[in-house]
């Protein structure tokens, strides 16, 4: 009798106790599994928010991150909603960013800083952070000597076409490339720019450049159905040009001033000039016309 009352003292006992343990076991592994959920998430939105960003221009990231000490000289950038903070609109103080061709030092960077110039840097292989803190239409100073600047160059030089190639450029070098070409080049010599889209799939480089360069009336776009490569890419600029002489930039650069003189003045004193032919094995130039 007295063993009977112990086993149902027990059973009384252990039935609560595991009904305890196994309710608390449950609880715990929905509360891992709640937060697995949640990390998977938050790990999801910031890789596609990583995406997003590698894809737009830096400048709309960078105008809040600047050094106190440097903010007071940055240019008084005027953004509209429709540039999506990719078009600049020319510097208001004429000590801005880049001005005249000056270096850009920023100091004391912060984290959020530091991220986007790496990011920058992995995307383009170039500082665009610096770059898009740079007016499209920035100064730069005449590199040419003072008889250079002084010569009168004939009436006769013919147009040109400039043909610019690019994939997946960055939009401020791009853009900074084109206006530099538009507004250093004598009008009446410059036939237009062909700008050929090697395929890219930057959303920068899609619909809101083509609305860009619409206000652009010498500029045209002329898109690759695949990806060609720059020789190709460069056949095709030149297969809708309509200029006399075809003029070939880099995506990246900045045309100076007389710098279409400088180029079309050769064809017309010689239209076949010498450029040095390099040894294969030694490099030393010898006179073989190319």
């Amino acid at each position: 009798m007295f063993r009977r009352r112990n086993v149902v003292l027990k059973g009384l006992i252990l039935i609560p106790a595991t009904w305890i343990l196994v309710t608390y076991i449950l609880a715990v592994t929905s509360n891992h599994s709640a937060e697995d959920n949640l990390l998977d998430k938050g790990s999801e939105s910031k890789h596609k928010a990583e995406r997003s960003l590698q894809q737009q221009p830096l400048v709309g990231h960078v105008e809040n991150l600047v050094d106190s000490k440097t903010k007071s000289k940055e240019p008084d950038y005027q953004h509209n909603d429709q540039d999506e903070g990719g078009v600049l609109q020319p510097p208001r103080e004429p000590d801005g960013y880049g001005e005249m061709g000056k270096p850009v030092k920023l100091t004391n960077l912060t984290d959020d800083q530091q991220k986007l110039v790496k990011l920058g840097w992995k995307n383009n292989a170039f500082n665009q952070y610096v770059s898009d803190l740079i007016s499209l239409h920035r100064t730069l100073p005449d590199p040419r000597d003072k008889e250079c600047r002084d010569i009168k160059y004939p009436s006769n030089l013919p147009q040109t076409s400039v043909i610019i190639c690019f994939h997946n450029e960055a939009w401020s070098v791009l853009m900074r490339t084109v206006h530099s070409v538009l507004e250093r080049s004598p009008d009446h010599l410059l036939k237009e720019i062909i700008l050929v889209d090697d395929y890219s799939d930057q959303p920068h480089l899609k619909q809101r450049l083509e609305n860009y360069i619409a206000q652009l009336p010498k500029v045209q776009l002329v898109r690759a159905q695949k990806r060609e490569g720059l020789i190709r890419a460069r056949l095709l600029g030149a297969s809708v040009a309509s200029g006399p002489v075809l003029t070939y930039l880099d995506s990246h650069c900045e045309c100076t001033e007389g710098k279409a003189h400088q180029i079309l003045i050769v064809l017309v004193l010689q239209y076949t000039p010498d450029y040095p032919v390099f040894g294969l094995s030694v490099f030393i130039p010898n006179s073989q016309k190319i």
